[in-house]
């Protein structure tokens, strides 16, 4: 969980960037972050585990559909 949270730590500070590397690896720590709700929804709270689920596909949704390269669109 402390590795994952890293990953996605560095994810969002390197979209706040604006670069496409951060991009992609927001994906992935969403993605990773996903998988591991869907993981644990058996456990002791499962209602969370599926709204922590829906917000990681929201997350992973809009990075897809409305994310740009900041810094190529300046040049």
């Amino acid at each position: 969980m402390i590795v994952l949270g890293v990953v996605q730590w560095t994810g969002a500070f390197a979209l706040m960037q604006g670069s496409t590397y951060g991009r992609v690896v927001a994906i992935v720590g969403a993605g990773l972050g996903a998988i591991t709700a869907v993981l644990s929804i058996g456990g002791s709270n499962p209602w969370w585990s599926l709204a922590v689920f829906a917000l990681c596909l929201y997350v992973i949704h809009g990075l897809f559909m409305f994310g740009e390269d900041t810094r190529a669109m300046q040049t």
